[in-house]
Formats: structure tokens, C-alpha cells, sequence
């Protein structure tokens, strides 16, 4: 009897995995793209200097990157999937909120009238603040994964910067006025498309802007959220190349810390390509008050190019799958 209990919660500890792997096109995408960097590894030349060998390197440290996002994005929704039942999504970590309004007109009643030829709206909640910390920190490792190649690279260009007291203190300041600018730059732009605008800091994660009172297209939100990248990029990179000194290792730590900011807002506008390019979006000035989301009436169901890599790689990680007989509670 005790044996045949063994064997069955052996087998129910088997069949979880199992079910995990065939519900995550993710999940098997980015152990394929791990094992193909480890293969690589193996067989690359070992002589150094060769141009080749470091790009496609560079190339296979880049495809292991994603795919250990991959893994480790699975590996946040299953936690999501688990706590479900047990306990709120993500919400254990404690924070202080401050927010006032810096710009803009006292705020409509909301909801708002939606305009002709949209659907009534439809409510979006936001997530945690902890769980977008969370999966913003795993779009991070492409960052932290590469970051040591492109500091060695930039060391054999100009030396290694020195790092004493004031050069640490240099390094903070930089962060502050980076921080301050990138949400300065979103700002600008969520004016310039007719948006109150009222900021805060969240203690002790980050400083953010609340763009409200105006309907926003898909496009007009994906520009706003990629502004401060392009813009505080392409002010700092050339200082890189036509600098040297302490305003090489300036434009350096500026870009670092405008990449850290801008990793949220990349994983927005990853979502943002997956809806179709008519929605249009209205923030309330109210934090406790949704999003509203409106489809156009004669909005067809259309396909992204987003979804379509998304199918592709859930195909090609089809036969990956392991046959499993007893039914999986995931979704597939």
C-alpha cells in the first residue's frame, strides 16, 4: 500500500513539470536557445583575434540571453499560475507611494463620453508594481548578460576608467539626472498630445510620470513610452566615439542607467505591438480608477506581426513536447 502511494506521488510530481514544459511555447523556445549557445561553446575555435569567431559569439551570447528571458518569463507566469488560489499575484512587497500634479487642467468626470465609431469601453486593470519589478528585472539579463563584453571592448578602446570616491559620487549624480530625464522626455510628449500630467516616486523602486485625460492611440503610446530611449541614446552614444576621460565613462554610466529605466518600457511596448494599431487608450488622473480600452466598430480580427513569431514559435516547439496521458489542468 505504502508503495503504490509512493509511486503515485512520484508520478504527480513527474506530471507537473511535464505540464509546465508542453503549456510554455516560452519556456521550450528558450532551453532550445541555451542548448545551441552551449554548442556552439563547445565547438568554437579557441585562437583568439579572429573578427568572425567574436561576432558569431557575440551572436550566440545574444540568442542565449533571450532565451534565458524565455525561461525565466515562463518561470514568473507559472509562479502567477500557482499563487492564483494561494495567494494575491506578486503584491508581497511593501512600498510608499507620493504623487501630485505638475501639469494640466482639473480632470473630466470619468468615465469619459467614448468617442463615434468605438465600442463601449472596456476596464484594464494595471499590475503590481511588484510583479512588473519582477519580470522587468528578467528583461534585464540581455543587458547584464552582454554588458561585460561591451565594458571590455570599451576599456581596450580608451583604458580603464579610474573609480575613486568622486568618480562613485559621479556615477550617482548621473543616475539621478538620467532618471529625471527620462521621465522629463515622457512627459514632454504626453503633453504634446493633450495629457495632464502628475508624477510620483514609488519608494523604493522608481520614480514614474502619469500621463491622463486625453485618448491615445496604440501609436501615439508606443512613442511616448520609447522617447526617452531614443532621444537620451542618440544625445549620449556619440560621446563614446568622440570623447575621452571621465565623459566617456559619463556617456557610459548615462546609457546604463537610461537602459535600466527604459527596460519596462520596452516590455510595454512589446505588448503594445500585439493589439490592433485602431485601439485607442484613456487614463484617468485617479490611479484607483482602470484603464479604459476602445475597439473601433468596424475593427477586424486581424493578426499581428508579433502574434505570428509567437505562433511560429509555438509551432516549432511542437514536437518538443512530451506525451503525457493524464489530463493537464494548463492551458495549451
Amino acid at each position: 500500500m505504502d508503495t503504490t502511494s509512493t509511486k503515485n506521488q512520484l508520478k504527480t510530481e513527474l506530471e507537473e513539470p511535464i505540464a509546465v514544459w508542453n503549456a510554455s511555447p516560452a519556456l521550450r523556445f528558450g532551453v532550445v536557445l541555451i542548448l545551441l549557445d552551449f554548442a556552439w561553446s563547445s565547438i568554437v575555435p579557441s585562437e583568439p583575434g579572429l573578427l568572425a569567431v567574436t561576432v558569431i559569439n557575440t551572436l550566440f551570447d545574444g540568442l542565449s540571453a533571450i532565451g534565458i528571458v524565455c525561461v525565466l518569463t515562463a518561470a514568473v507566469k507559472q509562479a502567477e499560475w500557482n499563487g492564483t488560489e494561494k495567494m494575491p499575484r506578486f503584491d508581497w512587497l511593501p512600498r510608499l507611494r507620493f504623487e501630485t500634479r505638475v501639469f494640466g487642467s482639473q480632470q473630466p468626470a470619468f468615465p469619459p463620453d467614448w468617442p463615434t465609431d468605438f465600442r463601449p469601453p472596456r476596464e484594464v486593470s494595471s499590475e503590481s508594481m511588484a510583479k512588473r519589478l519582477v519580470i522587468g528585472f528578467i528583461w534585464m539579463i540581455p543587458l547584464l548578460w552582454l554588458l561585460p563584453g561591451f565594458w571590455r571592448g570599451m576599456t581596450a578602446l580608451w583604458g580603464t576608467p579610474p573609480i575613486g570616491e568622486a568618480d562613485w559620487l559621479l556615477f550617482v549624480g548621473v543616475g539621478v539626472v538620467v532618471t529625471l530625464l527620462h521621465e522629463a522626455t515622457h512627459a514632454l510628449v504626453a503633453a504634446h498630445y493633450g495629457c495632464s500630467i502628475s508624477t510620483g516616486v514609488i519608494l523604493p523602486l522608481a520614480a514614474y510620470i502619469r500621463p491622463s485625460g486625453a485618448f491615445l492611440s496604440r501609436w501615439e503610446r508606443i512613442f511616448m513610452t520609447l522617447a526617452p530611449s531614443i532621444v537620451i541614446t542618440l544625445s549620449l552614444l556619440p560621446a563614446l566615439f568622440h570623447a575621452d576621460g571621465w565623459l566617456v565613462t559619463v556617456a557610459f554610466c548615462g546609457l546604463l542607467f537610461n537602459t535600466i529605466g527604459a527596460v519596462d518600457d520596452l516590455r510595454s511596448v512589446w505588448y503594445l505591438l500585439k493589439v490592433p494599431s485602431s485601439r485607442l487608450y484613456y487614463t484617468s488622473s485617479n490611479r484607483d480608477h482602470p484603464m479604459l480600452v476602445y475597439d473601433r466598430l468596424s475593427q477586424l480580427d486581424s493578426v499581428t506581426l508579433l502574434e505570428r513569431c509567437e505562433e511560429l514559435v509555438k509551432r516549432l516547439t511542437v514536437p518538443l513536447k512530451i506525451q503525457q496521458k493524464p489530463t493537464s489542468r494548463y492551458p495549451h
